[in-house]
């Protein structure tokens, strides 16, 4: 099944909260694209993310605005979703958003 949702984690030294906010995102019950944009971070979050084998898009601090925007830049889906790196998402969030949207289009 194709990915239908391009799901962006902004992450500014977010090395510590990066596994669980990836392991949230790949516990969703449909697959995705998932994009972590690192925001010039100082602590290990690329590292983390290369471990993680995960997308990642590297630049220069900018706040979380211009990390969503880069994300969006590189996003393949023609959905996207945003999750900051210290949340984490139940299982089903992304079908339940895709539903919604099927549901109330306008």
């Amino acid at each position: 099944m194709t990915a239908l949702v391009s799901v962006i984690i902004p992450a500014y030294n977010g090395a510590a909260f990066l596994p669980e906010a990836v392991a949230s995102v790949r516990a969703q019950d449909l697959p995705v694209d998932l994009i972590v944009v690192d925001d010039g971070s100082t602590d290990d979050t690329a590292a983390v993310a290369a471990a993680l084998a995960v997308r990642l898009v590297q630049r220069p601090n900018g706040g979380v605005g211009a990390a969503r925007n880069s994300g969006l830049a590189a996003a393949t889906c023609p959905f996207v979703a945003f999750l900051d790196v210290d949340d984490l998402w139940p299982r089903g969030s992304v079908r339940r958003r895709l539903d919604s949207l099927e549901t109330h289009p306008a």
